[in-house]
């Protein structure tokens, strides 16, 4: 009987639990209806912008604000089609500013030029689109019905590559093997860099597709702009083998090919550097590195701090850290240890914005105890970074 009670009692609280939660959860999920947005303020109607490919801020985009049911935040998109077109299919679309919930927003000319190639103009000509604001709450969201018509002239640029882009061909790592190809990585918006060794007087490929050549790009005699020569490669060819950075910009149409000669670690304060080998791909490995410490009368009692030096086209470079954190992290912080370039070196043996040796190679009591193998990864697939691998005493 006892038992017979205690299941009628347990089944009515969780009766009433789950009412409750299925009341709290219909008030935290109901939908809110917004108004549309009435008017669009910037660009006025039919402004006509010139695109420039050096263009350091962009167009500003401005609308009246719409209200929520609940007169809570609202959410904004700007909706891009083309001229004629009802936004049911936009060809682009961008959020408002401080993550969507603000009435404007600013537009990078490299952005409105992908947006223009969208819309149908072709690069270097003058076309128009025609954009409008979407507000939303959750799932509810309003178009607008006002719409504005934008003029822009595109920069005389190059189609971006629709799979990303790739390098193959004889005088590549990988041959003429597509599904092996080393892959550009993208790191602004239209502009591709690559780290990879060329053969000298070979054929390199550079093309975007998928696991197929659909168009291919071919360098300019001047050695500063490149092409789109379709499907059928043309030639691109090095005098000297070597490891090379590639960089297209897409926007521009511009090219820029530089040796790397020489990747190095900078110990800051014993100033010893030692050379990493390149692997392939991308990677460059420095094997059996010991890292001798130097002793100070502050902190630990050990100083720390490292940094990169690459010798590109006889120019020296300092790569050092993108975080913020200047301390010394764990090995397992990945982000700590990514790469960013700070420019040419200056002779400056403590900056700019060094690494910290991770406290897994740290020993106070012994500064010379550990060796390690040094990677460091340009590649597509990651941000630059490096790793210590395989520590031992």
């Amino acid at each position: 009987m006892n038992t017979k009670i205690l299941f009628i009692t347990l089944t009515f609280i969780l009766f009433a639990f789950t009412t409750f939660t299925s009341c709290k959860d219909d008030n935290d999920f109901k939908e809110v209806s917004v108004t549309a947005v009435e008017n669009l303020y910037e660009p006025i109607n039919e402004k006509h912008v010139i695109l420039k490919a050096s263009a350091s801020s962009g167009v500003y985009f401005e609308w009246e604000r719409a209200i929520a049911e609940d007169r809570s935040v609202v959410y904004y998109d700007v909706l891009f089609d083309k001229e004629g077109g009802d936004f049911s299919d936009p060809a682009y679309i961008v959020s408002g500013g401080s993550m969507g919930i603000a009435n404007g927003v600013t537009i990078s000319h490299k952005t409105l030029n992908t947006i223009a190639g969208r819309c149908g103009i072709p690069n270097g000509e003058i076309g128009q689109f025609i954009w409008t604001v979407q507000s939303s709450r959750g799932l509810t969201k309003t178009l607008s019905k006002a719409v504005n018509t934008l003029s822009v002239q595109r920069l005389d640029g190059i189609d971006l590559p629709e799979y990303g882009l790739f390098v193959a061909g004889p005088g590549s790592e990988t041959g003429d093997n597509l599904g092996e190809s080393q892959e550009f990585k993208e790191i602004e918006d239209g502009v591709f860099e690559i780290y990879t060794q060329l053969e000298a007087n070979e054929n390199f490929i550079v093309y975007t597709g998928n696991q197929a050549i659909t168009r291919s790009f071919t360098i300019g005699a001047d050695k500063e702009s490149f092409k789109d020569t379709g499907a059928t490669p043309g030639e691109n060819k090095v005098n000297k083998t070597g490891v090379y950075k590639l960089q297209f910009d897409f926007l521009t149409g511009g090219f820029e090919m530089e040796e790397v000669q020489k990747i190095t670690i900078f110990n800051c304060a014993t100033q010893v550097q030692k050379e990493f080998s390149y692997v392939g791909k991308g990677v460059f490995e420095l094997l059996d590195y010991n890292v001798a410490l130097q002793k100070v009368d502050w902190g630990d009692g050990c100083e720390e701090r490292y940094k990169f030096i690459s010798t590109i086209d006889g120019k020296e470079y300092v790569w050092g850290r993108v975080s913020t954190h200047g301390d010394r992290r764990s090995i397992e912080d990945l982000s700590c240890f990514e790469l960013a370039s700070k420019g040419l070196s200056t002779g400056d043996q403590w900056g700019p914005d060094p690494f910290k040796f991770p406290e897994e190679l740290v020993d106070p009591s012994n500064l010379n105890r550990y060796t390690v193998d040094v990677y460091i990864y340009m590649t597509a697939d990651g941000p630059y970074t490096h790793t210590f691998d395989n520590i031992r005493d």
